[in-house]
């Protein structure tokens, strides 16, 4: 895929077609520009139209220090159109928590489709978001994949956040107490060790009969 770097003036926000939004965690997105660069290229039109990137657009003029990496839509693939869409769903602030949850599994599981060892903390990276934030939402849209009535019910993020996080640490602790029980349980003897062990008791008590 081909860049283009252009000032970030350059770029048009037509406002008549795309929606002004909230623009959320802007700090935490120029926090990791500044530390490792702009990672996601923002999409444009060939006549510097903005199709998808507002936030990374927002922050790098905040920024003020810097061109901003662009790629034009007509050079997109069908795999890239479908991440652009998932990324512009995650950062909507009108977005429910239960689509937004979603969105960012089904693009944690795209790029994974493409690399098996893609990880959390590269999809975090990939939106500017924490990877605390991004394994928190992973982990509830999988309860919400599960079914899990509790999680489908719950009115608030937090709320099924928490419920989350109690499932998780019960799980942990259900594996510690078997891990434990493991090492503190004797192993088997094997049939060898018995009849030694069964020939050792009959000379300790002097029982000769056999």
């Amino acid at each position: 895929m081909r860049y283009v770097e252009l000032d970030p003036a350059q770029i048009i926000i037509k406002r008549d077609t795309r929606q002004r939004r909230e623009l959320k965690d802007l700090d935490t997105l120029m926090a990791s520009i500044k530390r490792v660069g702009q990672i996601q290229p923002i999409v444009i039109d060939r006549d510097n139209v903005l199709i998808a990137g507002e936030r990374r657009l927002t922050a790098i003029k905040q920024l003020a220090d810097r061109n901003i990496r662009c790629v034009y839509m007509d050079q997109l693939s069908a795999f890239d159109l479908q991440l652009i869409e998932y990324e512009e769903n995650i950062v909507r602030a009108d977005l429910p928590w239960q689509d937004q949850c979603n969105a960012i599994l089904g693009m944690h599981n795209l790029c994974k489709s493409k690399d098996p060892k893609w990880s959390a903390v590269q999809t975090a990276q990939k939106l500017g978001l924490s990877s605390g934030t991004v394994s928190e939402r992973l982990a509830v849209a999988e309860e919400l994949a599960a079914g899990n009535k509790m999680v489908l019910e719950a009115p608030l993020y937090s709320t099924a956040k928490g419920i989350v996080q109690r499932l998780q640490a019960r799980k942990a602790d259900a594996e510690r107490s078997m891990l434990t029980g493991m090492l503190n349980s004797k192993p088997l003897a094997t049939p060898l060790e018995q009849a030694i062990a069964a020939a050792e008791g009959r000379v300790s008590s002097g029982d000769y009969s056999q």
